[in-house]
């Protein structure tokens, strides 16, 4: 006999608890009794774990859009109160224990006040988890003479009146190393169950910000002022004298004890908000809803991140390999699951699947009974590649419990988050869309690696895919990207089951290959390699063995890859192109580089990929910059491109993605037409992995006017 068991905290406030039940049982509906067929209620069993009187999370959250003396941020202070919505509606931290400061409050004084305050709160015990969060600018300046400093700079935060005049001195930023002292007390004082996230730049001035677009901006200062070696002395001297020369300088630098520190970006990026977002801040929260933080170390958080256009989120801290909040954080709604162990084989059969959200290579702990919860797991089991009802659970080969036991029947829990889907879908409830729902029911029961991961989710906002029905019967499609931006895409289709799953399949396909990013060695490749986005401009020579005019880069024009973003404005007579050059030095490999763009109609086309052959495939970038691959120009024969919107849009976003490689990649399966021209005949297999690959993702904005842009800000 095959059941779900639903086993609840009862650490929750009831009405949150509640209202966790019923989106889970919705969900539960939707998912499983829609897709089955059935009307399957699920049992709910009240919890008999020992309750908790209080809840352990304590959280400080600082969020500043409108600086006194700096330029201004349009979404900071949003992503600090999504953080904290996060916390109580999530995870049911109750507001008294989250301190947050927004714009005025946030001066350099409070900050530090509030970190200082968090080591002298009684409440806060031993190991419970601290949780502190920043949204605003960063910068960095070269170090006083006196300080110990990596590359001779230090970073800092900037706190509202940073550079207003107090007592005749001008406020500065707060360094790295006054928030390392500050830190080290803290962790003394309560432990080194302290997480700090950072959405803000590290690196100093200098970055371009010339944008269409009014809602995207860079988090840095565009004036840095500079330190003194009396700076902050009361912080950085203790009862047995002045210790900040063993302070090492950068947020980011290894070996951080006292906490993990989770950045929006590397110490040589910039961090950028977009249609008033942090889109660190929005990925975060998106990946943490959709995989529980009870269920990922720092390291796969950081990991199961969306690549994020122009930033590189970094994971520091010597215990990033701890689950989140050292698994001491408030305790959510857990499932418990049924399973029964084979006859003749060492593995259990789980009466749920993808269609519950299970994921390939999610972590269970095995346990004989429901009393047995509070104590220690008799096996940690690994999920295979879920059916759409059931999964197989092997024993975790890296376990330290013997995986030989005798339950025959037992329950598990869910400990470790498996691999991200490729498409989080929501669907509206309605009767005409059933037989899309008995559609994806079927693709779940493939048992292939060729197959798409889809994952049914109940609220909207988390759904990369969201999928309606207008007045007029006709299907919407509303896409989510991973800077939280949402727009509707231009086309819809008709009532039609296979229509509606063509579209949805073509999204997963889409958003695979468009997400898909090396785990070993990312950005080793991108440090070395230039990839300009060019205006190109028609000569009057004419080239006789194309028989066509020669066509240049714009003498006038410039690279116009801003932060990950390329602004144009709608303009069929324009024409544009790509040159790609590596700068790896003599000795490094040649590369192979293919270029797609993804259009918001899901389909995707090549703009550049290298030759086949049945032996040695030529590479396509020489090192130390002898030659490139230019697109729209140049020897490489490839046409330049032309842009443009459909009559009734503002605004439209595609994407272009560079691969590169050391070794030959046939990825010429990437390419699909739109499904709204037509379903595709077949699907494409899986790519196999080089040696060593990059990838790189540039947006190409289209605007009707510089009033539109505006417009679209403004609403």
């Amino acid at each position: 006999m095959y059941g779900i068991v639903h086993f609840t905290s009862t650490t929750l406030p009831h009405h949150i608890l509640d209202k966790k039940l019923r989106l889970l049982q919705r969900l539960q509906e939707r998912s499983v009794a829609i897709l089955k067929g059935n009307s399957h209620e699920p049992c709910i069993y009240p919890s008999n774990q020992n309750s908790h009187s209080r809840t352990t999370l304590f959280a400080l959250i600082i969020g500043i859009n409108k600086y006194i003396a700096a330029k201004p941020l349009f979404g900071a202070v949003a992503d600090a109160e999504s953080i904290e919505e996060y916390l109580m509606n999530t995870l049911g931290v109750p507001s008294s224990n989250i301190t947050k400061l927004l714009d005025e409050q946030a001066t350099r004084a409070r900050i530090i006040e509030e970190l200082r305050a968090l080591s002298k709160d009684s409440r806060i015990q031993d190991g419970d988890p601290i949780f502190i969060y920043f949204a605003g600018h960063g910068g960095e300046v070269k170090a006083p003479a006196g300080w110990s400093a990596e590359g001779d700079t230090t970073q800092y935060i900037v706190p509202v009146d940073y550079n207003c005049k107090i007592e005749g001195e001008k406020v500065k930023g707060i360094p790295d190393r006054t928030i390392a002292v500050l830190l080290d007390d803290l962790a003394e004082a309560k432990g080194d169950n302290i997480t700090v996230a950072f959405d803000c730049c590290h690196s100093g001035s200098g970055t371009r910000t010339d944008t269409i677009d009014p809602t995207r901006l860079v988090r840095n200062v565009e004036k840095s002022l500079p330190f003194s070696d009396d700076d902050d002395k009361a912080i950085l001297s203790s009862p047995s004298g002045k210790r900040s020369d063993s302070i090492a300088s950068g947020f980011l630098r290894k070996g951080l004890r006292s906490h993990v520190l989770l950045a929006a970006c590397g110490r040589e990026e910039v961090a950028t908000e977009d249609d008033s977002r942090g889109i660190f801040t929005q990925a975060l929260l998106q990946t943490l809803r959709s995989s529980g933080a009870n269920q990922l170390t720092y390291t796969e958080l950081i990991k199961r991140l969306p690549k994020l256009i122009s930033q590189s989120p970094q994971c520091e801290g010597i215990h990033k390999d701890r689950m989140l909040f050292n698994n001491r954080g408030p305790s959510v709604l857990q499932v418990y699951y049924e399973v029964q162990k084979s006859e003749d084989k060492l593995e259990y059969q789980m009466k749920a699947g993808a269609a519950h959200g299970i994921a390939k290579d999610a972590k269970f702990a095995l346990y004989k009974d429901r009393d047995s919860f509070n104590g220690p797991p008799a096996a940690i089991l690994i999920a295979q590649t879920p059916m759409a009802f059931a999964t197989t659970l092997i024993p975790d080969p890296e376990g330290e419990i013997d995986p030989s036991v005798s339950i025959k029947e037992g329950f598990v829990r869910q400990t470790h988050a498996g691999v991200r889907e490729d498409l989080h879908l929501y669907i509206v409830m309605d009767e005409r869309l059933i037989e899309v729902f008995r559609l994806l029911a079927k693709e779940m029961e493939r048992n292939d690696d060729g197959r798409r991961h889809i994952k049914l989710v109940e609220r909207k906002e988390d759904a990369d895919l969201a999928v309606g029905i207008d007045s007029n019967e006709r299907v919407l499609f509303d896409v989510r990207r991973d800077n939280g931006r949402t727009w509707r895409v231009p086309k819809t289709v008709k009532l039609l089951a296979d229509d509606v799953y063509a579209v949805i399949t073509a999204a997963a396909h889409f958003n695979y290959h468009l997400r898909r990013s090396t785990t070993q060695g990312a950005g080793v490749l991108l440090k070395k390699v230039d990839i300009e986005f060019l205006k190109l401009k028609q000569t009057e020579e004419f080239d006789y063995d194309r028989y066509t005019f020669v066509v240049i880069p714009d003498p006038d024009g410039k690279n116009l890859i801003v932060a990950g973003n390329v602004d144009i404005l709608a303009d069929e007579s324009a024409i544009y192109g790509m040159r790609i050059t590596s700068r790896l030095p003599r000795n490094a490999p040649e590369l192979y580089c293919s270029v797609f763009f993804f259009d918001s109609d899901f389909s995707i086309v090549s703009y550049y990929q290298p030759g086949t052959s049945g032996e040695k495939v030529d590479t396509s970038l020489k090192p130390n910059g002898e030659g490139a691959v230019t697109i729209g120009f140049g020897a490489g024969g490839v046409s330049p491109r032309t842009y443009h919107l459909r009559p009734e849009q503002n605004f439209d976003v595609g994407f272009v993605k560079v691969f590169l490689s050391t070794e030959p990649l046939d990825l010429s399966h990437v390419c699909q037409n739109s499904p709204f021209e037509g379903r595709r005949q077949e699907r494409p297999a899986d790519p196999k992995r080089p040696l060593l690959w990059d990838t790189a993702i540039i947006a190409i904005n289209q605007w009707k006017s510089r009033e539109a842009a505006a417009f679209t800000r403004n609403h």
